[in-house]
């Protein structure tokens, strides 16, 4: 799998003018970060991509949204996340093919 980088939601271009590659994990890792950011249903080309939010359990609010991110994971092979800080963000270790990168959530809207 290659993928095109992406830096808040733009594709980056290099010195040259073309766009960055992103090899085989590292674009794994870029579509976990996607799939968790998008609210379900809203990417009109595939509606069943991206989390849920209307049903996390504010008694125990950072094992919701683990279920929830890991729920808009289950179609990627190897792939999970864990919570670890709630804050702005939603501060997570993504892990893929056993490897493990902090990464960051934000919602919108």
């Amino acid at each position: 799998m290659t993928d095109v980088l992406l830096e808040n939601g733009v594709p980056v271009r290099d010195s040259k003018g073309n766009y960055v590659r992103l090899g085989d994990l590292d674009a794994r890792f870029q579509r976990a970060i996607i799939a968790m950011t998008v609210r379900r249903g809203s990417f009109i080309y595939n509606r069943s991509l991206g989390a849920r939010r209307n049903d996390v359990d504010t008694r125990d609010l950072e094992q919701s949204v683990t279920l929830l991110l890991n729920e808009a994971l289950a179609p990627y092979e190897r792939t999970s996340v864990e919570v670890f800080d709630m804050g702005d963000a939603i501060e997570v270790d993504v892990t893929v093919d056993d490897e493990t990168r902090e990464g960051e959530v934000r919602t919108y809207g």
